[in-house]
């Protein structure tokens, strides 16, 4: 039997099949495994896939490191507050192409997670590192997203993270550490108020969660009594200004509320607004239930504040009254009305009446007259609120009919009328002359007592209003009159510290020279007084400017070299007095009492300036600022 034998040829064919088969099963794999590595990075890139998923990313459901927190809308104490430790893991969450604020190092699991509950406008998360490490946060949220920062602000190394509206659910949190390897300590922070890295506390800020200084209201639609009242004493040390809560927000408060109120039912239009006792100027910060800041400075009608709520909702008000100026307390009386009331018209409605008769009588008098000063014993008015009547300078409470009446004939160069309260009481002054014109003072003499100076006083009637500063006030005392001399400013004499010409566009820019502010004559009760001008000056001009040429603006300014209280008196080319006593601009020592004056489109022609002390025998020497630009003391250049 004849055998066959397999060929060398056959067997060769079947092993490059073999090859074949096995080279393009390799090429197929290595070509699923590039397009699964291409697929899977994209989806990576676009957030599909989670790197957690293979094991080497974060992972926002593992066990937290530190432990859990629960926190629900309106939590107290607020801000939450828990120590903290930083970093502590190799895993570098820059690479985890999470956003460009997603940075540092940690571990995969997270350090803390929060299982948050209820409602709030917002939550913020923030971390204060010690021994000023740089860390940073890396926050997931229930729906899936990183939120992540480093540096809150140039100012501040710490990180923040604020989630508007925060839905309920798990919120992993990793406090990774910049640099690889290293931990550091510090303190998590959870809140639902403005704090931030900067204000973790409430020290120098608005604390909603704080009891009310002067109590809880409550209110519903028709309440009664209408206008509700309420007494308080204001002013801290919380600049609101400061906080950069809405535009208006101004004034200096308590940390915690000076009113809670709490509205239900459905309301109308509700004013609330503040009167000072004084007439102080005070201001007016509401926070709504929404967790908004409504504010305002001058309701328009005085320097007391207001704020009309048109539909206002359900839910708690937190009311803030503060003052204008950081130092001491005003006192006054909170007002919440349905009604069409507001601080112009809610005490002493009506108007000064020259056609009644004068309450304490009235005399003829001229030139020459004798006894000089003529005298007459009388009592301050105190209901009716000049300060409302739009009559400029004038402001107290007096009566509709005037206090007294005079009825002057001749010619006389300054008729001086004034009013010294028996017991020291603080009192201002309105006199209406034969013209219709009204003459009015607060303060003169460096004491509360009013005193005011006619200059060529024309003949006819003079009706004299004495009031009280206060609202429901009496004073009694004497009222005087005198035609005799007075000390006066005197422009015909040269200035005391020189005179430049100034064309406009002048360089340098600032002029400055150096001066003495301060003097012997009280300059509200200089003939020449205008409205506004104050202090203690020299006789003479302390500097006069030639100015020549046009534009928008001269400003003058003063900065005293140790910080004493000046004030400044320009007498324009036009005869216009412009003055100033505080600028509130602070200096390089924070000195916010220094004079600035400025003049719109000023007329070319002679300034003649008076730098003055605040208070008499004080004398402050300095630098008198001449400029065309927008700078004062606070940004010389």
């Amino acid at each position: 039997m004849d055998t066959i034998e397999p060929s060398d040829a056959g067997s060769q064919t079947g092993k490059t099949k073999i090859w074949i088969i096995v080279g393009v099963a390799a090429v197929l794999l290595c070509l699923c495994c590039l397009v699964l590595v291409i697929g899977g990075f994209l989806l990576f890139q676009l957030g599909v896939l989670d790197w957690s998923l293979l094991g080497f990313g974060l992972n926002p459901s593992a066990e937290p490191r530190a432990g859990a927190i629960d926190l629900q809308g309106g939590f107290s104490p607020d801000p939450y507050m828990t120590p903290a430790s930083n970093g502590g893991g190799t895993l570098n969450v820059y690479n985890q192409n999470l956003g460009g604020q997603c940075v540092g190092f940690t571990a995969r699991q997270p350090d803390y997670v929060l299982n948050w509950s209820g409602e709030t406008s917002r939550l913020r998360i923030f971390y204060l590192a010690d021994n000023n490490a740089d860390a940073a946060l890396v926050i997931y949220t229930p729906n899936g997203q990183y939120l992540c920062n480093d540096d809150f602000s140039p100012a501040s190394r710490d990180p923040m993270v604020q989630i508007p509206s925060p839905s309920a659910g798990a919120y992993a949190i990793w406090i990774t550490n910049l640099a690889e390897g290293q931990t550091g300590s510090g303190r998590l922070y959870i809140t639902q108020f403005d704090l931030d890295p900067l204000h973790p506390d409430f020290s120098d800020r608005l604390n909603p969660g704080a009891e009310p200084a002067y109590g809880e209201i409550a209110l519903s639609s028709g309440f009664q009594p209408d206008p509700y009242t309420a007494a308080a004493a204001v002013g801290g040390n919380v600049d609101v200004n400061s906080l950069d809560l809405e535009a208006g927000c101004l004034g200096y408060t308590t940390s915690e509320p000076t009113f809670r109120l709490n509205l239900t039912g459905s309301l109308g239009p509700l004013n609330i607004f503040f009167m000072s006792d004084h007439t102080e100027d005070t201001t007016l910060i509401i926070r709504t239930p929404d967790g908004r800041y409504l504010c305002n400075d001058d309701s328009g009608y005085s320097f007391d504040p207001m704020l009309t709520l048109s539909n206002p909702q359900q839910g708690e008000y937190l009311i803030w009254i503060g003052s204008y100026w950081p130092e001491g307390q005003v006192s006054g009386t909170l007002y919440l009305t349905q009604q069409d009331l507001h601080p112009g018209n809610i005490f002493g409605q009506g108007e000064l009446d020259p056609s009644l008769d004068p309450l304490y009588g009235e005399t003829s008098l001229q030139p020459g007259f004798s006894p000089d000063p003529y005298t007459v014993f009388v009592q301050s008015g105190s209901s009716l609120d000049v300060w409302s009547m739009n009559i400029p300078g004038c402001g107290g409470f007096a009566e509709s009919a005037p206090t007294f009446r005079l009825n002057w004939s001749g010619s006389t160069e300054t008729l001086s009328i004034g009013f010294v309260d028996d017991l020291g009481g603080d009192t201002t002054m309105v006199v209406q002359g034969p013209g219709g014109e009204y003459y009015c003072n607060d303060d003169s003499n460096s004491s509360l007592n009013p005193t005011v100076r006619i200059n060529n006083p024309p003949p006819g009637e003079y009706n004299i209003w004495v009031n009280s500063y206060q609202r429901g006030g009496a004073h009694q005392g004497y009222l005087s009159i005198t035609d005799a001399p007075v000390p006066s400013l005197n422009p015909n004499l040269s200035p005391i510290f020189g005179s430049r010409s100034l064309q406009a566009g002048f360089s340098p820019d600032p002029y400055t020279v150096n001066i003495t502010a301060g003097g012997p004559i009280d300059v509200r009760s200089s003939p020449l007084y205008a409205y506004g001008c104050i202090g203690w000056a020299t006789e003479a001009p302390t500097y006069q400017v030639v100015y020549s040429g046009s534009s928008s603006r001269l400003r003058f300014f003063f900065i005293a070299s140790d910080s004493g209280d000046s004030t400044m008196s320009v007498l324009a080319p036009n005869g216009v007095w412009y003055c100033n006593d505080d600028s509130g601009f602070p200096d390089r020592n924070n000195n916010r009492y220094n004079p600035l004056v400025d003049i719109f489109n000023p007329p070319a022609g002679v300034y003649l300036i008076w730098v003055g002390s605040y208070s008499s025998n004080n004398d402050h020497p300095g630098t008198l600022y001449i400029t065309g630009q927008d700078i004062n003391q606070s940004n010389i250049p």
